[in-house]
């Protein structure tokens, strides 16, 4: 086999949905359902946080592709929509879409204050005592949020308390988080 053919198949083998008959035409997908990821068959969407400092929203899959925005806030919650290999295409607090490499993001959920201050409280309800007054904008751990219960408790810094989901970018209306 030749240098340039011996390299061809070499590079079919390596990218996926590529066969070496075909060359150029891509192998038909596996097909999975359409709320789980191809890459982690993990549920889609789902909320992720963002593992560094410094994170670069790409507008397509791969290195390649022009940088649209860095992010520079570490555990700002995002969205995961889409999976490609080792890409995750999200979504943030502000509707924005892009894409990053799955290394940047992990479990580890988080919540940030959207609306006008909220009041953190020490049990799930409006009349429990306060235990802090977030503005917007204010990222927080959060540890569980029951099923069918409208709050979640969360923690920042020392401070641990009760928001009500509404409140908060991260969480979905009817997810259950146990335990975090």
């Amino acid at each position: 086999m030749n240098r340039i053919a011996h390299l061809c198949l070499c590079l079919c083998l390596l990218l996926p949905g590529w066969s070496a008959r075909s060359l150029g035409a891509p192998a038909p997908a596996v097909a999975t359902p359409a709320n789980e990821g191809a890459a982690t068959h993990e549920k889609l969407p789902r909320f992720a946080s963002l593992r560094f400092d410094d994170v670069n929203l790409r507008v397509g899959p791969g290195t390649n592709y022009p940088i649209d925005w860095v992010y520079h806030r570490r555990n700002l919650p995002v969205e995961i929509v889409f999976e490609l290999g080792d890409w995750r295409q999200i979504r943030d607090q502000d509707n924005v879409t892009g894409w990053v490499r799955g290394p940047a993001l992990w479990k580890r959920r988080s919540a940030m204050v959207r609306m006008s201050e909220v009041t953190l409280r020490v049990a799930p309800n409006d009349q429990a005592d306060p235990v802090a007054l977030l503005k917007p904008g204010v990222i927080t751990h959060v540890r569980s949020c029951p099923a069918g219960s409208a709050w979640c408790e969360v923690e920042i810094d020392a401070f641990r308390g009760w928001l009500k989901r509404a409140a908060v970018y991260g969480v979905y209306a009817d997810e259950t988080i146990e335990g975090q």
